[in-house]
């Protein structure tokens, strides 16, 4: 789905966005990001070929389960007018213990899903979006047990770089109806928050640094959009706030001074002060959901990923050295949260 900013800009470090604990807590989540789950979330899935493949994404499962078992993939497709955020999925069997890589790939105008060794397990025609992976028996039951985690990496073959983010649990809470109606309403599976937040290095208004904001939304039916209404704040280091809006679909990237102008160096914080050099954003969101799901706060998730032309200084206020190569990293961190309302996806 698309993505409306409320201002203009353009423009990757992988930070897992991490959800804010207020001084009052009357209920947390418990999605947290080191843990085993019955359900995992990718947020980032990039594939391009320009004529060949230059930007493929590598996902790991990993069962940690004594008994084999089906991992589900399911690739949302998240950009505009390509699939109105519909789901394409396939199986990939998992051993006892076991672990699986999955690249996805593009070519042909076809994104191909393999194994390490080669072979297709899965065909999508989407190329950007978020993938989600659930624990399923041989006969497609869904299960309720947390013994999934996993990580993906992102290589730009043409730039020379690479990311990774781990895959964001969404553990079970007890037992479940055994179908694709995954419910985060704190009995089937943990609720999300609904304010979710990351530090970052300002990017440059002339693009050397790139931060890119990725948000997915679980509250909605496949092929029938949700639309997800954010309120955006912007600190710099010293708590300097302003204030902007962002609204998508099931899955959006943005860079932050698409967002807001005022996220870039030197426009963040105190001109002449070491304000400018970093800050954080919060993002509350409400989503007008789809399927079964109606107004709901929450639902949202993602991760925040930065990168780094060559010739940038990641030290800016004292002229610190210029990067030789382009260069790109990532860190993810997560807490416990206040939870949302109840949501449900509905996959296929």
């Amino acid at each position: 789905m698309g993505v409306t900013p409320k201002s203009n800009h353009s423009r990757l470090v992988a930070a897992c966005l991490f959800a804010l604990v207020p001084w009052v807590v009357p209920a947390v989540a418990r999605i947290q990001q080191n843990q085993v789950a019955a359900l995992i979330v990718f947020p980032w899935v990039d594939v391009s070929e320009t004529p060949g493949p230059t930007i493929e994404t590598f996902f790991t499962v990993v069962n940690t389960a004594s008994v084999p078992l089906v991992a589900h993939f399911a690739f949302v497709d998240g950009e505009v007018g390509a699939g109105q955020c519909t789901a394409c999925g396939f199986d990939v069997p998992l051993a006892a213990l076991g672990s699986a890589v999955v690249t996805a790939r593009r070519s042909s105008g076809t994104t191909l899903f393999k194994t390490v060794t080669g072979t297709t397990v899965g065909t999508c025609p989407g190329r950007r979006g978020f993938l989600v992976v659930d624990v399923e028996d041989a006969g497609h039951v869904v299960q309720e047990s947390n013994v999934l985690f996993g990580d993906e990496l992102v290589v730009d073959y043409a730039l020379g770089t690479s990311f990774s983010l781990q895959a964001l649990p969404m553990p079970s809470r007890g037992p479940n109806d055994g179908n694709r109606n995954f419910q985060f309403n704190g009995e089937e599976y943990e609720r999300l928050p609904p304010v979710i937040a990351a530090e970052f290095m300002a990017p440059d208004n002339d693009s050397a640094i790139q931060a890119t904001l990725v948000l997915f939304n679980l509250a909605f039916l496949s092929g029938a959009p949700p639309v997800a209404q954010c309120t955006i704040n912007g600190y710099d280091a010293s708590g300097r706030s302003f204030t902007s809006s962002l609204q998508f679909g099931c899955w959006t990237r943005v860079a932050l001074q698409d967002i807001d102008w005022r996220f870039a160096y030197p426009f963040l914080g105190s001109p002449g002060s070491s304000y400018y050099e970093h800050g954080w954003v919060q993002a509350t969101c409400e989503v007008q959901g789809t399927g079964p799901n109606g107004l709901v706060s929450g639902g949202i998730h993602g991760a925040l990923v930065q990168s780094a032309s060559s010739g940038a200084r990641l030290r800016r206020n004292d002229f610190g050295p210029q990067l030789t190569g382009a260069d790109a990293w990532g860190r993810c961190t997560s807490q416990e949260i206040v939870v949302g309302d109840s949501v449900t996806l509905v996959l296929p």
